[in-house]
């Protein structure tokens, strides 16, 4: 079994906050490379320059707990806020990309096109029946969210993913129960934990706001996935319902 945790934690997560997850393995989006220093050196980070000069730096980060530890994968790709790595702990491991499609300056159809690139720059070098694909991805079924996503979402059912909470609790992207990021708009769901056929699990979680308000605008989703038994997921769905 493997808990596994993304969250976005819009800047520096302290490390008691970080530990509060109880995760084996964290991916923390929009972060700066020193959080993960407390963490070393059982920690990655990987980022770049922001929209805004006045920001420093920010990325993905991954640190393994419970006796997981993390090793980088080659990062074939220019986009520099998707982190490839493996997850192993003793005969056990899983092939794992953090991501995080940056909103900046670029505009909603910009990031569809980022989020498409970056997967198949990875793609190849990866194990598609085993690799999973979680972080803040940027996109989202509300509203006119889907028209301008729907290039993004039928790209990665195309390969074969499928979002494990939308296959867990059978709702239709746009319409979930739960969501991952309130601002002034309302709230969306642009966090996502995308897994292939050969990857299962046995729950999915999504925070509630009131318990993360206070160090983020988005909650994390915990996903127990488990290596092997039954397959949870569903039969796929029309295109205009996330993979699962």
């Amino acid at each position: 079994m493997m808990r596994l945790v993304t969250w976005n934690t819009r800047g520096f997560a302290a490390p008691e906050v970080v530990r509060s997850l109880h995760a084996d393995v964290a991916i923390l989006t929009e972060t700066p490379e020193r959080t993960v220093a407390a963490f070393a050196p059982n920690a990655l980070w990987r980022g770049g320059p922001t929209a805004s000069p006045r920001r420093k730096p920010t990325g993905v980060a991954v640190v393994g707990f419970g006796g997981w530890s993390v090793e980088p994968l080659p990062a074939v790709t220019d986009h520099p806020v998707f982190l490839p790595f493996r997850a192993v702990r003793g005969d056990e491991a899983l092939q794992v990309v953090g991501c995080c499609v940056r909103k900046g300056h670029t505009g909603s159809v910009a990031r569809t096109r980022t989020g498409i690139a970056a997967i198949d720059d990875l793609a190849p070098s990866l194990d598609r029946e085993r690799c999973i694909w979680a972080g803040d991805f940027n996109m989202h079924g509300v509203g006119g969210g889907l028209a301008r996503s729907r290039p993004f979402f039928a790209h990665i059912r195309a390969l074969g993913l499928r979002s494990v909470w939308h296959a867990e609790r059978r709702e239709e992207l746009g319409r979930e129960s739960r969501r991952t990021f309130r601002n002034h708009y309302g709230e969306f769901t642009i966090d996502y934990v995308l897994t292939p056929p050969g990857v299962t699990w046995t729950s999915v979680d999504i925070g509630q706001f009131a318990a993360y308000e206070k160090h983020s605008d988005h909650v994390p989703i915990t996903v127990t996935l488990s290596p092997s038994g039954a397959d949870r997921s569903q039969p796929p769905a029309p295109v205009d319902r996330f993979p699962g």
